[in-house]
Parts: C-alpha cells; sequence; structure tokens
C-alpha cells in the first residue's frame, strides 16, 4: 500500500489464537473464527488468490 494508514481496521477475526502479551488494535471490535452466521458466510466467500 502506498497509504496504509488510509486502509483502516474494521473488525479483527481469529482472535482466539491471539497471543496474550501481544497488544493490537486493542480498541477495534473483534470476534472469535466463525462466532456469527455474518463471519462465517465472510470466510466462505473468500478465495485464495496465491499463484
Amino acid at each position: 500500500m502506498d497509504d496504509p494508514a488510509l486502509a483502516n481496521i474494521e473488525i479483527q477475526y481469529g482472535v482466539e489464537s491471539k497471543i496474550p502479551w501481544v497488544r493490537f488494535c486493542e480498541n477495534v471490535p473483534a470476534e472469535i473464527t466463525g462466532e456469527s452466521p455474518a463471519a462465517a458466510e465472510f470466510f466462505a466467500g473468500m478465495q485464495n488468490n496465491q499463484v
């Protein structure tokens, strides 16, 4: 990204794997992976574009 400050973090997924002593984005909403139907739908629609 040319200007990372323009890419705001809206939600954190996968916080069940968070290392306890790492402090990052403490004020950003967080969700355990697959905890809600909306999250499950979001992850189901992801596509891997790695070659």
